[in-house]
C-alpha cells in the first residue's frame, strides 16, 4: 500500500540486521546443457544468514507517509554514520553473513523486455 514508504527504515540497529531486495528485474542469459541461451528476470533478495523474518528499525505510520524525510530526529543522541561505524566494528570482529536468494522468471519467447527491467542481456 505505502510502496517506497515500506522500504525505509527508522534507526535500525545494525546494516547486518536489514534484509535487502531489488525493487527492480534484471536481465539475465544463462546457457542450459544443450548450449542454447535461456532468458530470465530475476530479482533478489539477500538476508542476514539468522534474519528472524522482521527488519530492524521498521518505520511508524508516520515515516511510511513521508518516507521522502530522512533526517534524523531532533532528539537523536547517535552519530550520523552509527551504521557505519557498528558494521566497520562488526566486519572487524569476524565475517558477517548473509543468504542470497534469486527469483527468477523465464522471459516469454518473442516478447521484448518491458521498460521496468533494468540491463538487457548480456
Amino acid at each position: 500500500m505505502f510502496g517506497g514508504g515500506d522500504s525505509v527504515r527508522r534507526n535500525p540497529a545494525s546494516f547486518a540486521e536489514i534484509s535487502y531486495n531489488s525493487k527492480t528485474c534484471y536481465g539475465y542469459r544463462s546457457v542450459n546443457d544443450d548450449g542454447d541461451h535461456e532468458f530470465y528476470y530475476v530479482r533478489y533478495r539477500l538476508l542476514p544468514v539468522d534474519w528472524d523474518g522482521e527488519d530492524s528499525g521498521f518505520p511508524d505510520q508516520w515515516d511510511r507517509e513521508h518516507s521522502w524525510f530522512q533526517n534524523p530526529y531532533e532528539d537523536e543522541t547517535r552519530g550520523r554514520n552509527y551504521l557505519k561505524d557498528e558494521y566497520r566494528d562488526r566486519v572487524a570482529a569476524g565475517p558477517v553473513e548473509y543468504r542470497l536468494q534469486i527469483q527468477p522468471r523465464l522471459r516469454p519467447e518473442g516478447d521484448r523486455d518491458p521498460q521496468w527491467v533494468a540491463s538487457e542481456y548480456e
